[in-house]
């Protein structure tokens, strides 16, 4: 990452963005109606399909965010130490989807810093991404 990484976006609008920007918002809607449906999941297999939509969510936000240089380590993906503990029935899928939200909005505002959070943000998608896992798994 570089120091342009954290400065405001550019007045002009650029397209490529915009386009980002958009793809970015899409991943959270994602996310957010994963955890949704993980909540009002009543049975395994609901939970189960829920989860691997999840997965195709998480996959897309990688690969937008790897296609601006932006990769995670792969601890963040897998064990840690912040092990999800128990079921948390949508709850960190929902919250990663809201950490793009004020990201985003931090970066369309105009806000310096805007992606200085990327390690809260990595937490709530590794979080997110264990969620979905155990839920796959069961």
């Amino acid at each position: 990452m570089s120091p342009s990484d954290f400065a405001p976006p550019a007045p002009s609008g650029d397209a490529s963005t915009n386009r980002i920007v958009e793809q970015l918002s899409h991943c959270s809607i994602a996310l957010k109606r994963c955890g949704d449906r993980l909540t009002r999941a009543a049975t395994d297999s609901e939970r189960r399909q829920a989860s691997i939509d999840g997965y195709g969510a998480v996959s897309y936000l990688l690969g937008v965010l790897s296609t601006q240089g932006i990769s995670l380590p792969s601890p963040v993906l897998g064990e840690s130490a912040a092990e999800t503990s128990g079921t948390t029935r949508g709850n960190a899928c929902k919250e990663a989807g809201d950490f793009i939200d004020r990201m985003l909005d931090k970066y369309t505002r105009g806000t310096r810093g805007a992606f200085g959070d990327i390690g809260e943000g990595a937490d709530k998608l590794g979080g997110c991404y264990r969620e979905l896992r155990d839920n796959v798994s069961k």
